[in-house]
């Protein structure tokens, strides 16, 4: 993966357009082009000068005839392919106006999240199903912490069913891990 302003990658905004019943809207891309025959987010080539939400809107009219009312970024990547890089900045739209269709004749299918890693997506892709799988909220331990204070705290937060992913920080101490229990 590269940086973030990268210029040698060709901008790229993708959707990934949800519905109310946890699933995504996923697309086929059309054979002969490039990673042709696979599965795909909504989206494509930013154009210069072109804001995200500029190229979001326009990418989201053109492809599915949909208008997005509700945005929030979800993953920011570069990724280099043997004979192109891409930089896509990738959104989670959670509401749109209109009914989603093909209308480059490509064929659309709403799955669960869960079942993204069973089709065939690009590479640049697969970082975008493991962000999609991860919750929106997480537990960061501070970065300096007492083992037993952090013991109490960690109990009291796993019993919180909200609380399914945790970020510890561990201080520079030589500390090579923390093994915490389950009930």
């Amino acid at each position: 993966m590269g940086t973030r302003n990268d210029c040698s990658a060709l901008p790229v905004v993708v959707a990934v357009v949800m519905d109310g019943q946890g699933r995504c809207l996923i697309a086929r891309r059309p054979q002969g082009v490039h990673q042709g025959g696979r599965w795909e987010f909504p989206g494509g080539k930013r154009e210069p000068g072109e804001s995200l939400d500029q190229a979001l809107t326009r990418e989201l009219r053109e492809e599915l005839g949909i208008t997005p009312l509700s945005h929030e970024p979800l993953i920011s990547l570069t990724h280099d392919y043997p004979d192109l890089r891409v930089h896509l900045d990738v959104v989670r739209v959670n509401d749109f106006q209109g009914t989603p269709g093909g209308l480059e004749g490509q064929p659309l299918e709403w799955v669960l999240v869960e079942a993204l890693d069973t089709r065939d997506f690009p590479e640049a892709n697969r970082p975008i199903i493991r962000a999609l799988s991860l919750p929106d909220r997480y537990l960061i331990t501070p970065d300096h912490w007492d083992p037993e204070q952090l013991r109490v705290h960690l109990e009291c937060s796993l019993g919180d069913p909200a609380v399914s992913l945790v970020q510890l920080r561990a201080p520079p101490t030589g500390c090579r891990g923390l093994w915490l229990a389950g009930p």
